[in-house]
């Protein structure tokens, strides 16, 4: 059986609303004085996220 890692992850859009979206995490780093989030959003189909607008995420393992 194989686990695999889904970050539920509420974060800040330029407007000022906020979004929340299922990812699967890859890695942290840092780049340019800047956190980045590389992840797979099961939603947007999109690869990274900058950290500093991530307000909170969950790990959830799922089967």
């Amino acid at each position: 059986m194989r686990l695999d890692r889904l970050l539920g992850i509420t974060f800040a859009l330029l407007t000022g609303s906020h979004s929340e979206r299922k990812a699967e995490p890859y890695n942290l780093l840092w780049e340019k004085g800047i956190w980045y989030l590389d992840a797979y959003c099961l939603l947007r189909r999109a690869k990274r996220y900058l950290a500093h607008w991530i307000l909170q995420q969950d790990l959830a393992f799922v089967c």
